[in-house]
Protein backbone atom coordinates (compact mmCIF):
# COMPACT_ATOMS: atom_id res chain seq x y z
CA UNK A 1 0.00 0.00 0.00
CA UNK A 2 2.95 2.26 1.24
CA UNK A 3 4.78 1.52 -2.26
CA UNK A 4 1.15 2.44 -4.11
CA UNK A 5 1.04 5.49 -2.38
CA UNK A 6 4.66 6.73 -3.37
CA UNK A 7 3.79 6.05 -7.38
CA UNK A 8 0.54 7.53 -7.17
CA UNK A 9 1.97 10.65 -5.95
CA UNK A 10 5.20 10.32 -8.28
CA UNK A 11 2.79 9.94 -11.27
CA UNK A 12 1.01 13.31 -9.89
CA UNK A 13 4.05 15.47 -9.68
CA UNK A 14 5.10 14.34 -13.08
CA UNK A 15 1.81 15.21 -14.68
CA UNK A 16 1.45 18.54 -12.47
CA UNK A 17 4.55 19.74 -11.51
CA UNK A 18 6.69 17.99 -13.83
CA UNK A 19 4.61 18.96 -16.81
CA UNK A 20 4.61 22.33 -15.61
CA UNK A 21 8.48 22.57 -14.75
CA UNK A 22 9.07 20.75 -18.81
CA UNK A 23 6.71 23.85 -20.61
CA UNK A 24 8.43 26.54 -18.81
CA UNK A 25 12.23 25.14 -19.84
CA UNK A 26 10.47 24.94 -23.32
CA UNK A 27 9.29 28.34 -23.36
CA UNK A 28 12.05 29.50 -21.75
CA UNK A 29 14.47 27.53 -24.44
CA UNK A 30 12.09 29.06 -27.31
CA UNK A 31 12.95 32.44 -26.14
CA UNK A 32 16.47 32.17 -26.05
CA UNK A 33 16.67 32.90 -22.09
CA UNK A 34 18.16 29.20 -21.38
CA UNK A 35 20.31 27.84 -24.43
CA UNK A 36 21.35 23.87 -24.31
CA UNK A 37 24.72 22.84 -25.80
CA UNK A 38 24.26 19.16 -26.97
CA UNK A 39 21.10 18.28 -26.30
CA UNK A 40 21.59 14.90 -28.58
CA UNK A 41 24.30 13.34 -26.07
CA UNK A 42 21.34 12.92 -23.63
CA UNK A 43 19.98 9.12 -23.28
CA UNK A 44 16.67 7.79 -24.23
CA UNK A 45 15.81 6.20 -20.50
CA UNK A 46 14.16 2.46 -20.66
CA UNK A 47 13.20 -0.29 -18.44
CA UNK A 48 16.97 -1.27 -18.51
CA UNK A 49 18.53 1.99 -17.60
CA UNK A 50 20.97 3.08 -15.15
CA UNK A 51 21.43 6.18 -15.17
CA UNK A 52 23.73 8.60 -13.09
CA UNK A 53 23.30 12.68 -14.39
CA UNK A 54 26.33 14.63 -12.65
CA UNK A 55 25.99 18.14 -12.71
CA UNK A 56 27.63 21.41 -10.86
CA UNK A 57 26.24 23.07 -7.99
CA UNK A 58 26.23 26.44 -9.64
CA UNK A 59 23.24 28.49 -7.59
CA UNK A 60 21.85 29.53 -11.14
CA UNK A 61 20.22 33.28 -10.92
CA UNK A 62 20.94 32.37 -6.73
CA UNK A 63 17.74 30.73 -6.66
CA UNK A 64 19.58 27.30 -7.09
CA UNK A 65 17.63 26.56 -10.46
CA UNK A 66 19.44 24.01 -11.67
CA UNK A 67 17.77 21.64 -9.10
CA UNK A 68 14.86 21.94 -11.48
CA UNK A 69 16.56 22.41 -14.33
CA UNK A 70 18.48 19.73 -14.43
CA UNK A 71 15.43 16.88 -14.08
CA UNK A 72 13.61 18.97 -16.52
CA UNK A 73 15.68 17.70 -19.14
CA UNK A 74 13.89 14.36 -19.25
CA UNK A 75 10.78 16.13 -19.84
CA UNK A 76 9.10 14.49 -21.91
CA UNK A 77 10.75 11.34 -21.14
CA UNK A 78 9.01 11.10 -17.80
CA UNK A 79 5.41 12.44 -19.07
CA UNK A 80 5.30 9.07 -21.44
CA UNK A 81 6.79 7.28 -18.58
CA UNK A 82 6.75 8.95 -15.05
CA UNK A 83 7.65 6.01 -13.20
CA UNK A 84 10.43 4.68 -15.32
CA UNK A 85 11.76 8.02 -15.73
CA UNK A 86 11.39 10.47 -13.06
CA UNK A 87 14.19 10.79 -11.82
CA UNK A 88 15.60 10.65 -8.07
CA UNK A 89 17.40 13.30 -6.30
CA UNK A 90 19.48 14.00 -3.45
CA UNK A 91 18.35 17.14 -1.49
CA UNK A 92 19.64 18.39 1.52
CA UNK A 93 17.53 16.95 4.45
CA UNK A 94 17.87 20.12 6.80
CA UNK A 95 16.17 22.76 4.44
CA UNK A 96 14.08 20.56 2.14
CA UNK A 97 12.83 16.76 2.87
CA UNK A 98 12.10 18.09 6.39
CA UNK A 99 9.71 20.95 5.36
CA UNK A 100 6.62 20.02 5.00
CA UNK A 101 5.42 21.59 2.01
CA UNK A 102 8.18 20.22 -0.05
CA UNK A 103 6.51 16.48 0.80
CA UNK A 104 5.28 16.61 -2.76
CA UNK A 105 9.40 15.83 -3.20
CA UNK A 106 9.75 13.31 -0.59
CA UNK A 107 8.72 10.05 -3.06
CA UNK A 108 11.73 10.51 -5.51
CA UNK A 109 14.28 12.21 -2.78
CA UNK A 110 17.17 10.36 -0.90
CA UNK A 111 17.11 12.96 2.17
CA UNK A 112 21.24 13.65 2.95
CA UNK A 113 22.44 15.28 5.90
CA UNK A 114 24.86 17.99 5.62
CA UNK A 115 27.36 19.04 7.56
CA UNK A 116 26.70 22.79 8.67
CA UNK A 117 29.20 25.21 7.68
CA UNK A 118 32.49 26.54 9.22
CA UNK A 119 34.31 29.10 9.67
CA UNK A 120 35.76 28.62 6.19
CA UNK A 121 32.37 28.48 5.11
CA UNK A 122 32.29 24.58 3.52
CA UNK A 123 29.17 22.81 3.81
CA UNK A 124 30.48 19.62 2.68
CA UNK A 125 27.80 16.25 2.55
CA UNK A 126 28.49 14.01 5.13
CA UNK A 127 30.76 11.31 4.17
CA UNK A 128 30.17 9.15 6.83
CA UNK A 129 25.83 8.92 5.14
CA UNK A 130 26.53 5.56 4.78
CA UNK A 131 22.61 4.48 4.45
CA UNK A 132 21.87 7.01 2.32
CA UNK A 133 24.65 5.44 -0.11
CA UNK A 134 23.45 2.17 0.13
CA UNK A 135 19.99 3.60 -0.50
CA UNK A 136 21.17 5.00 -3.83
CA UNK A 137 22.87 1.81 -4.52
CA UNK A 138 19.61 0.17 -3.90
CA UNK A 139 17.70 2.43 -6.20
CA UNK A 140 19.89 2.45 -9.32
CA UNK A 141 20.25 -1.32 -8.90
CA UNK A 142 16.80 -1.65 -9.30
CA UNK A 143 17.44 0.87 -12.87
CA UNK A 144 16.44 4.32 -12.32
CA UNK A 145 17.31 7.51 -12.81
CA UNK A 146 19.21 9.69 -10.16
CA UNK A 147 20.58 13.35 -10.60
CA UNK A 148 23.27 13.93 -8.17
CA UNK A 149 25.33 17.37 -7.36
CA UNK A 150 28.39 15.72 -5.43
CA UNK A 151 29.94 19.10 -4.27
CA UNK A 152 28.27 18.61 -1.18
CA UNK A 153 26.68 22.19 -1.64
CA UNK A 154 26.68 25.50 -3.55
CA UNK A 155 30.18 25.96 -5.36
CA UNK A 156 30.79 29.16 -4.06
CA UNK A 157 30.41 28.55 -0.67
CA UNK A 158 33.83 26.09 -0.78
CA UNK A 159 37.37 26.99 0.36
CA UNK A 160 38.57 24.18 -1.84
CA UNK A 161 38.19 24.00 -5.59
CA UNK A 162 39.25 22.32 -9.10
CA UNK A 163 39.26 24.64 -12.29
CA UNK A 164 38.56 23.61 -15.88
CA UNK A 165 41.48 23.65 -18.56
CA UNK A 166 41.01 27.16 -18.74
CA UNK A 167 41.03 28.38 -15.92
CA UNK A 168 38.03 30.01 -15.44
CA UNK A 169 35.38 27.90 -14.03
CA UNK A 170 35.78 26.08 -10.97
CA UNK A 171 34.00 23.24 -8.96
CA UNK A 172 34.26 21.89 -5.05
CA UNK A 173 36.02 18.32 -5.22
CA UNK A 174 33.12 15.71 -5.78
CA UNK A 175 31.82 13.43 -3.00
CA UNK A 176 33.94 10.05 -2.74
CA UNK A 177 31.16 7.97 -2.94
CA UNK A 178 30.29 9.08 -6.53
CA UNK A 179 33.11 6.95 -8.18
CA UNK A 180 32.08 4.16 -5.34
CA UNK A 181 28.69 4.35 -6.59
CA UNK A 182 28.99 4.00 -10.13
CA UNK A 183 31.70 1.36 -9.40
CA UNK A 184 29.00 -1.03 -7.68
CA UNK A 185 25.90 0.09 -10.28
CA UNK A 186 27.99 0.15 -13.88
CA UNK A 187 25.80 2.90 -14.54
CA UNK A 188 25.61 5.25 -17.11
CA UNK A 189 27.32 8.65 -16.06
CA UNK A 190 26.26 11.96 -17.62
CA UNK A 191 27.88 15.54 -16.89
CA UNK A 192 25.76 18.44 -17.19
CA UNK A 193 26.74 21.72 -16.80
CA UNK A 194 25.02 24.65 -15.78
CA UNK A 195 25.89 28.77 -15.79
CA UNK A 196 24.32 31.73 -16.05
CA UNK A 197 25.39 35.28 -17.67
CA UNK A 198 23.94 38.67 -16.90
CA UNK A 199 22.19 40.08 -19.62
CA UNK A 200 21.93 44.35 -19.60
CA UNK A 201 22.83 46.17 -16.49
CA UNK A 202 22.18 45.26 -12.78
CA UNK A 203 19.57 46.60 -10.92
CA UNK A 204 20.16 49.95 -8.97
CA UNK A 205 18.07 52.02 -6.50
CA UNK A 206 16.01 53.89 -9.19
CA UNK A 207 12.58 53.19 -9.21
CA UNK A 208 12.24 50.10 -12.26
CA UNK A 209 15.98 49.41 -12.34
CA UNK A 210 15.22 45.56 -12.03
CA UNK A 211 13.75 45.29 -15.07
CA UNK A 212 16.80 45.53 -17.09
CA UNK A 213 18.32 42.87 -14.88
CA UNK A 214 17.90 39.38 -17.41
CA UNK A 215 19.48 36.04 -16.63
CA UNK A 216 20.54 33.73 -19.30
CA UNK A 217 21.39 30.23 -19.20
CA UNK A 218 23.49 27.94 -20.58
CA UNK A 219 23.27 23.95 -20.65
CA UNK A 220 26.08 21.51 -21.14
CA UNK A 221 25.30 17.79 -21.78
CA UNK A 222 27.97 15.90 -22.36
CA UNK A 223 28.84 12.58 -23.80
CA UNK A 224 27.43 9.70 -21.97
CA UNK A 225 30.18 7.83 -20.09
CA UNK A 226 30.15 4.36 -19.48
CA UNK A 227 32.91 2.50 -17.59
CA UNK A 228 32.11 -1.12 -17.49
CA UNK A 229 34.91 -2.30 -19.26
CA UNK A 230 37.82 -1.06 -17.63
CA UNK A 231 35.76 -1.00 -14.13
CA UNK A 232 38.55 -3.49 -12.70
CA UNK A 233 41.42 -1.31 -13.36
CA UNK A 234 39.82 1.48 -11.37
CA UNK A 235 39.49 2.11 -8.36
CA UNK A 236 36.18 4.47 -6.66
CA UNK A 237 38.65 7.16 -5.89
CA UNK A 238 40.04 7.13 -9.82
CA UNK A 239 36.20 7.24 -10.57
CA UNK A 240 35.57 9.67 -8.93
CA UNK A 241 38.43 12.34 -10.41
CA UNK A 242 37.62 10.72 -14.40
CA UNK A 243 33.93 12.20 -13.81
CA UNK A 244 35.08 15.09 -11.87
CA UNK A 245 37.50 15.71 -14.93
CA UNK A 246 34.99 15.35 -17.85
CA UNK A 247 32.94 17.77 -15.77
CA UNK A 248 35.26 20.39 -16.06
CA UNK A 249 35.91 19.78 -19.50
CA UNK A 250 32.57 20.48 -20.01
CA UNK A 251 32.60 23.70 -18.75
CA UNK A 252 35.00 24.71 -21.80
CA UNK A 253 32.31 23.61 -24.61
CA UNK A 254 30.93 26.57 -26.05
Amino acid sequence: MKKFLSNAIVVIVAYTIGTALGIMFLIRKRMGWIRVINPENFPKVNSESRLVIVSNHSDLCDYMIEVFLVPALLFPQHFLHPLRCTPWFTPDKRNFTDKWYWAWLRPRAIPIMRRKKNDNGDGEANNNGAGEVRKMLQIIAETAVIVLFPEGGRTRNGSTFFYNPSGTRRIRPLNKSTGWLVAKTKATVLTVWTEDVSWFKPPTKKLFSHLRWRRKITVKIGKPMQFSDNMGDMGSSKLTEVIQSNLLKLADQE
